[in-house]
């Protein structure tokens, strides 16, 4: 659909100057999506939800900070520490949540939530020069391509993985199959 409503309007020859550019915000897209469902897969939907989408505009304000195009002063102190007290306050385990098991699968939720929400932000970071440079439509569209083709990689590389651990597990059942090779003796048995 994006590509009949702003496919026309793309400029060839400024993606060019942009191929870049849109490698590195096109995958991140399809890396945070990634991380961000298995996040929720760990802890529900709600914490992933807040850290993958709350978290991004600390991050991206951290980094404008860090190479000057941000000053630092004492009420962007006071909203980045509120926005990292609050985001801590709602991740902390409570109730059922105290078990070691949940614990683990928290932790794990927690670490593929930051890892969505540093993947967006960097997405985000990259993606405004195309837009500046597109417009945002076929910026929009141009991303959503790219992070498509960057899903269906790690969907080919998933299926790829399954399938050549399905071929050893056949074989090394056949093999126990057949008892053991020749020249070898097989296990005594009291």
């Amino acid at each position: 659909m994006l590509l009949l409503v702003f496919g026309p309007r793309l400029r060839r020859s400024t993606l060019r100057g942009h191929v870049l550019a849109l490698i590195l915000a096109g995958t991140p897209m399809a890396g945070y999506v990634l991380c961000w469902f298995l996040g929720i897969a760990r802890m529900g939907a709600a914490v992933p939800t807040l850290i993958a989408l709350c978290l991004p505009p600390v991050l991206v304000t951290v980094v404008a900070i860090a190479r000057g195009r941000d000053r630092l002063d004492s009420s962007l102190v006071a909203a980045l520490a509120a926005a990292l007290t609050g985001t801590g306050l709602v991740i902390l385990p409570h109730g059922g949540l105290a078990a070691a098991e949940a614990g683990a699968s928290l932790s794990a939720g927690v670490a593929f939530s930051v890892a969505s929400a540093v993947l967006y932000a960097g997405f985000t970071m990259v993606s405004g020069r195309l837009s500046k440079a597109q417009g945002a439509g076929p910026a929009t569209t141009c991303l959503t391509l790219v992070a498509a083709l960057a899903m269906a990689t790690f969907g080919l590389g998933g299926l790829l993985l399954m399938f050549s651990l399905w071929v050893l597990a056949r074989r090394t059942t056949r093999r126990a199959a057949d008892g053991p090779a020749p020249g070898l003796t097989a296990p005594c048995r009291d």
